[in-house]
């Protein structure tokens, strides 16, 4: 069961990173949105910053996770936006967080693939 559930954990932080790579500090949804709409124009995609950025804000919150996902949002608009890879040590630091949120409270909808 243990074994489950941190799959699942490593499910969340996988979703987490797609969002991020996708292009979803201080305001984390505007920084989000920041980011999300320079990345747009690496990747040539048409993904919907709003929501994205409005979910990952929520996740930050629910998580408590703020600080770490600020740090990553101040790192990627000091970044070049098309530089995925420049800001994985602040990526790391997220990830851990919710990776520690999720081992705290595994019933959390966040964390609970079968809920």
């Amino acid at each position: 069961m243990r074994r489950r559930r941190l799959a699942a954990v490593a499910l969340l932080a996988s979703v987490l990173s797609v969002l991020v790579l996708w292009g979803c500090g201080g305001d984390v949804e505007g920084d989000c949105l920041e980011v999300c709409d320079a990345a747009k124009k690496c990747t040539e995609t048409e993904a919907d910053c709003k929501d994205q950025c409005a979910r990952v804000a929520d996740e930050a919150e629910q998580t408590e996770c703020d600080s770490e996902t600020n740090d990553y949002y101040a790192c990627r608009l000091d970044a070049d936006a098309c530089d995925t890879a420049a800001c994985d040590a602040e990526l790391g630091a997220v990830t851990v967080c919710k990776l520690d949120f999720c081992l705290a409270h595994p019933q959390h909808e966040l964390c609970d693939i079968d809920g």
